[in-house]
């Protein structure tokens, strides 16, 4: 059925919600900032204006409205969010962490805290700098921010699991649950061809201030990124960036 774009799994409403759900404030600023419009001077309803945005088929939430506006979207959905950990040594069978963290809340905080998470826990590099240069982490960024916010918008929701970042002495992991859409393979992903799992997400997450673009440029730019950064390229495994 998804396949056939004939089911989504961002569209579906989620029994047990309701417009108590949402948080008002957050999307009455959302709405003020992409459009330039108070709500309350419209003359459609709340509720017609987050249906005709595929947040709400009423008197539900979407699961896109609970993700990107909700109040609590893990007392609803608690396995949607990622779950992060920094090991010791690289073993993933390892009983030894540096640090862990379960990070929920929306999308764009998961993927702020996540974020958080990477830059506290990698190493940071002078890379020729002076001693007193900041110094930057030990993989770009940009590849970072672009395998999380991927991770985050395209994961398979049907699936009932957390997004998972490992970060070993050697290497860090992002882990999607589900695998590739449709005809996606790893090589045509390569290229820069896309093929959306959560339309509704894909839609707004360019307009919540997030690192996506939503042109199939990610993976292209991740592994340019860590080419210029003279670090081994990302190895692409069916759910997993390596």
């Amino acid at each position: 059925m998804q396949a056939l774009g004939a089911f989504y799994a961002d569209e579906m409403s989620l029994a047990h919600t309701s417009l108590d759900d949402l948080d008002f404030f957050r999307f009455r600023y959302f709405y003020k900032q992409q459009y330039g419009q108070e709500i309350e001077h419209l003359d459609a309803s709340t509720e017609r204006i987050l249906s005709n945005l595929k947040l709400l088929k009423s008197p539900h939430l979407t699961l896109a409205g609970l993700l990107l506006f909700g109040k609590e979207p893990q007392r609803i959905r608690p396995q949607f969010m990622v779950k992060a950990v920094a090991f010791i040594g690289n073993s993933l069978a390892g009983t030894e962490y540096l640090d862990s963290e379960d990070i929920g809340s929306i999308l764009s905080e998961q993927f702020k805290n996540t974020m958080g998470f990477l830059k506290r826990n990698l190493r940071k590099q002078q890379n020729g700098q002076n001693f007193n240069f900041p110094g930057v982490m030990e993989i770009p960024q940009i590849a970072l921010e672009e395998a999380v916010v991927n991770a985050l918008v395209h994961r398979d929701y049907l699936i009932n699991s957390s997004v998972r970042v490992f970060i070993f002495d050697n290497r860090v992991e992002i882990i999607s649950p589900g695998k590739l859409p449709d005809t996606a393979t790893i090589e045509t992903i390569k290229f820069g061809i896309q093929i959306v799992r959560n339309p509704v997400l894909v839609s707004f997450v360019p307009k919540l201030e997030l690192p996506y673009r939503g042109l199939g440029t990610g993976i292209p730019r991740m592994i340019e990124e860590c080419r210029k950064a003279k670090i081994p390229e990302p190895e692409l495994i069916e759910d997993k960036i390596t």
